[in-house]
């Protein structure tokens, strides 16, 4: 039996797992999670293109390095581009 992980979509806020030591820091207390980021581009997969903000550089991780955000907002940089609701409604 194959057990798919769940997929993230283009859009969608997730944290990176980046257990990175820090000098001064014990790893203990140290929060593990970076982000959100959004995914820019799902590659394959398993591996993501994601980003932190509009001017950062873009990181291509693995699947297994990403969680779900389930926060409820957004970060401010991050604007969802506008879909046209309006109908054309021709009589």
């Amino acid at each position: 039996m194959h057990i798919v992980a769940s997929t993230f979509g283009s859009g969608h806020f997730v944290w990176l797992h980046n257990p990175q030591r820090k000098k001064g820091i014990s790893p203990k207390l140290r929060w593990p999670w970076e982000g959100p980021y959004v995914v820019v581009e799902w590659l394959n997969d398993v591996v993501y293109r994601i980003q932190r903000g509009p001017q950062k550089k873009p990181k291509v991780v693995h699947r297994d390095r990403l969680w779900k955000y389930s926060g409820v907002e957004c970060p401010d940089w991050f604007q969802e581009p506008v879909q046209d609701k309006t109908e054309d409604v021709s009589s």
